[in-house]
């Protein structure tokens, strides 16, 4: 059995990540959820990211987010009006 990390209990690790990884993912729909609310599409937010077109689909259907994305897109979501024109300077 693997002893885990930080000297907890033997699978808490695992148990400690799937909670990160689902805590993570709905944190990211309630953004994209704020964002579809105030009228942004997910093409128009991948556009103003500069990310790549359907990416956001891809990450909500199949690919893990990073902490990075997630924190970008809730920051946005706060105030997208805001973020939106401070990417256009």
């Amino acid at each position: 059995m693997e002893k885990p990390l930080h000297g907890g209990l033997p699978g808490e690790d695992e148990a400690l990540a799937a909670a990160y990884r689902r805590h993570l993912r709905a944190k990211l729909e309630v953004a994209l959820r704020k964002l579809d609310d105030a009228g942004f599409k997910l093409n128009d937010v991948e556009r103003e990211l500069g990310l790549s077109a359907g990416y956001l689909s891809k990450v909500r259907k199949r690919v893990e987010p990073s902490f990075q994305l997630v924190a970008l897109l809730s920051l946005v979501a706060d105030e997208p009006l805001r973020a939106t024109a401070k990417l256009h300077g």
